[in-house]
């Protein structure tokens, strides 16, 4: 069930972004992509096939949900050449460290290389007030 709910947050974010994998101004010539976080592995997957990379994109997490049979360009490799982008996505609730982790993509990425986040927030408001003092408000409150 998780798996399929995954899939689907991330064709609904492809729809919503008019089939763009990320908002980045990514050069035609990068090769070697991480996404962090990378869930099914469907993103990894698309960006590969899209980009028609020589190279790979390398998805990493820790549920191993992701399929058996990837595409060529999704396999892995090794972490001591730099990345010329790094994608991570749905993150914002899990990180416990943003500086660090922001700190090792930076020392991870090639220069000119590019770092793409996207993620949803959780503020909830309305325009009368009448979700003040609810339930709810109080709970989102007590998120990270």
């Amino acid at each position: 069930m998780e798996v399929g709910r995954l899939d689907m947050l991330h064709h609904i974010f492809k729809l919503v972004s008019h089939g763009k994998l990320c908002e980045a101004p990514l050069p035609e010539g990068i090769q070697r992509v991480l996404d962090i976080g990378c869930g099914t592995g469907i993103w990894a997957i698309d960006f590969g096939q899209q980009r028609c990379l020589s190279e790979s994109v390398l998805g990493v997490d820790l549920a191993p949900i992701q399929p058996k049979f990837v595409p060529p360009q999704t396999a892995n490799f090794t972490y001591r050449r730099p990345f010329d982008f790094t994608h991570c996505s749905y993150l914002a609730y899990v990180v416990k460290d943003w500086p660090r982790l922001i700190s090792q993509v930076y020392q991870h990425t090639t220069p000119g290389g590019f770092f793409g986040f996207i993620d949803f927030d959780l503020v909830i408001n309305s325009d009368d007030g009448s979700f003040d003092n609810t339930a709810i408000k109080a709970w989102i409150k007590t998120l990270p």
